[in-house]
């Protein structure tokens, strides 16, 4: 059986994730999050290399981009695949392979960030809100990228980081991903809006976050980025 796993998470449009532990059987991966999946055929190939004893996978699409940034026409599935225990101190040890699947260089966060959330999810703490998700793209199919959130909602905001490796930008993959955090973030009944930042100049960033349908609600200063806009995303 390639299928995710029996602890796999199933994701309803509009409802919070429910787990689905039938021994030996496939677990739903339903509805349509973000936009219509690519194809079904992509998205069951994605989902037979997902592997993990409590994974939560929801789908997305974005155009498929060519090297000078046009649109080519097609459609690419990407997988958000949260990580557990087994899978983070799998990428500490080798960080070229996720379950079945490449991992491409530049796609990890930092060491520590993976190193904080194992020291989280050893402490009993939610995966979702303290594990990194894995961007899983098709066509190749590959970890492009990493992000989620910042650690529990505060006031009914939640925090979201993101990054994509450096050879796979400019193909909508941080944009699609970052929509998803959204729909994920926002179906829990204690969010009401998402926060993000990104650094004055990093421009990329901040078109990702537009794309995604943030507003820019003011900047700050920080000793590690020096100035950041800040962004929200609500209900």
């Amino acid at each position: 059986d390639r299928g995710i796993g029996p602890n796999a998470v199933s994701l309803v449009y509009g409802h919070e994730p429910t787990y689905s532990r039938a021994p030996g059987s496939r677990p739903l991966i339903s509805g349509r999050i973000g936009g219509t999946v690519n194809s079904k055929q992509d998205r069951d190939r994605l989902a037979g290399r997902l592997s993990g004893q409590e994974l939560l996978t929801t789908f997305g699409n974005s155009t498929m981009m060519s090297s000078n940034g046009r649109a080519t026409g097609g459609l690419m599935t990407i997988a958000l695949s949260l990580l557990g225990l087994a899978e983070l101190e799998s990428l500490l040890n080798d960080p070229r392979h996720v379950g079945r699947i490449p991992v491409v260089a530049g796609a990890l966060p930092p060491q520590f960030i993976l190193e904080a959330a194992v020291e989280a999810l050893r402490e009993g703490k939610p995966p979702i809100w303290f594990s990194p998700f894995a961007f899983i793209q098709s066509s190749p199919t590959q970890a492009a990228g990493t992000g989620g959130f910042k650690g529990y909602p505060a006031s009914g905001r939640i925090e979201i980081g993101y990054g994509v490796a450096e050879t796979c930008r400019s193909r909508g993959i941080a944009t699609a991903a970052v929509k998803e955090l959204c729909v994920l973030g926002l179906q829990q009944s204690d969010v009401i809006e998402v926060y993000a930042e990104s650094a004055a100049d990093n421009w990329a960033s901040r078109r990702v976050l537009e794309k995604a349908m943030f507003k820019q609600i003011g900047e700050r200063e920080t000793d590690e980025d020096g100035r950041v806009d800040q962004w929200i995303f609500a209900k």
